[in-house]
């Protein structure tokens, strides 16, 4: 392909060719064609036709008929008479008037090339002369102005497609590198398949991680191809990061316990109480005192047992003082442990008799009423050396079964104050099924079905 500069159709100035004779008045002649390059033609078709004008031509009486006469030439120096046609060009008329020129010296031509195809060099001078009445001989045909006119397809293209893909060097910005789509990622003037470094951050494309997006620092937070700044998932859990709330910490099923936009597994408070997880007893309910009742690992806020007795908060009568147990002499729902009063309800209930222990056989007798919250009552247990004897009762619960009975209150054991707890239970006459339990804070402790004797606990007071 041939694609015509504007610089490669040049004006020759003619007081460079010794065969000329060039009047001073010469020098403002110039002539141009309308063609880039001249087609050559076919043999089938003839030469083809140039068109053109010209400006700047003598117009004095001396010039024959003030006629200019245009001709296609292979060198500047060819001095073929135009009137005869000459090798490679018909005679010419110009501006359709038998050669009459404008008053000005300027006006238009159109002639046809007398060869074709390999018939003409790679290049043709068209040369505008006149014929001077007063130059003796050949002389007589004075040259004006001439331009250089390449035939198309001959010689060097001026502006070629070297590398063949569509685009010319002069426009192509990889002049080597076939790129019919001209990619330019940095737009540095170099396309992308050329250029050592597409995103311009300094690292060449054969080892930067991210070959079309800037980043000079390489990070790669996942380890994997591709760098952070153009990696989709950037810590490879299958989530992309545009809606990833850990972007560089793997957590595919994106738990996130306090709903802020992090998730668990890259927020540093998780429950959002303004402790951090690392020294948060409760890590995922929010906990801002960090209370811990049984001062285990865990606060109270997630701890299934805040008084760690192996009974669960839900059903401990005392959640945060220790009562395996979950003695709850009054029945009010909060247990022995960390019931700070007595519940007392009306009642009455006696007994007497023994029953054998580790420690020997016991001996017990006792009596105890509750009616409007006054209570009254007495107790005397033996066994061995030992001696209790009740001196107060405060406390007197009695079951709406009427079948067992629980009183508290003052006592000496050997002589020592101290606290007891006395529980009878009814199973019916004549008694042998019958069960009491003793204790003291003093640490005496029995418990049993009677070996003999009988317990009643009254209907009514």
């Amino acid at each position: 392909m041939f694609k015509a500069r504007s610089a490669f159709i040049a004006v020759l100035a003619f007081s460079a060719f010794a065969a000329f004779a060039v009047p001073a008045s010469a020098q403002a002649a110039t002539i141009t064609v309308d063609q880039e390059c001249i087609d050559p033609g076919s043999p089938a078709t003839g030469g083809s036709v140039v068109t053109g004008n010209f400006t700047g031509m003598p117009t004095g009486d001396q010039y024959y008929q003030g006629a200019v006469f245009v001709s296609a030439h292979p060198d500047p120096g060819d001095d073929v008479v135009p009137s005869y046609g000459g090798e490679y060009s018909e005679r010419v008329d110009t501006d359709g008037k038998g050669g009459q020129l404008y008053a000005d010296g300027s006006g238009t031509f159109t002639f046809k090339l007398a060869k074709t195809g390999s018939e003409l060099p790679d290049t043709l001078f068209i040369k505008a002369r006149v014929h001077d009445d007063t130059a003796p001989g050949l002389d007589k045909w004075v040259a004006f102005a001439v331009v250089e006119v390449p035939v198309c397809g001959r010689g060097p293209d001026p502006d070629p497609d070297t590398d063949g893909d569509g685009i010319v060097d002069s426009v192509d910005n990889c002049d080597n590198v076939v790129n019919p789509g001209q990619e330019d990622n940095d737009l540095d003037g170099q396309g992308d398949a050329c250029d050592a470094d597409d995103d311009n951050d300094g690292v060449n494309d054969g080892g930067d991680n991210c070959q079309l997006t800037s980043n000079s620092g390489q990070e790669n937070n996942d380890g994997d191809a591709q760098g952070d700044a153009c990696d989709a998932d950037d810590d490879n859990d299958g989530v992309n990061d545009d809606v990833d709330n850990c972007q560089l910490t793997s957590n595919p099923s994106q738990e996130n316990n306090d709903g802020d936009t992090e998730g668990d597994a890259c927020d540093a408070d998780d429950d959002n109480d303004g402790v951090n997880d690392d020294v948060d007893n409760c890590r995922f309910t929010s906990n801002p005192s960090q209370a811990n009742n049984d001062l285990d690992a865990q606060g109270d806020a997630c701890d299934a047992d805040d008084d760690n007795d192996g009974v669960s908060d839900g059903g401990d009568n005392c959640q945060f003082t220790a009562n395996p147990g979950q003695r709850d002499d009054d029945q009010d729902g909060i247990g022995n442990a960390c019931d700070g009063t007595f519940d007392s309800s009306d009642g009455k209930s006696s007994g007497g008799g023994w029953l054998t222990t580790s420690d020997g056989e016991v001996n017990f007798s006792s009596s105890a009423k509750s009616v409007d919250g006054v209570m009254a009552g007495n107790c005397v247990v033996t066994v061995g050396q030992t001696k209790i004897k009740c001196l107060t009762v405060d406390g007197y619960y009695q079951s709406a079964t009427n079948n067992r009975a629980v009183f508290v209150g003052s006592a000496t054991q050997d002589g020592v104050t101290t606290r007891y707890r006395i529980e009878l239970t009814d199973n019916g006459e004549p008694g042998t099924s019958d069960h009491i339990e003793i204790t003291t804070d003093a640490g005496f402790a029995a418990a049993g079905l009677l070996g003999g004797g009988n317990l009643q606990v009254h209907r009514g007071v």
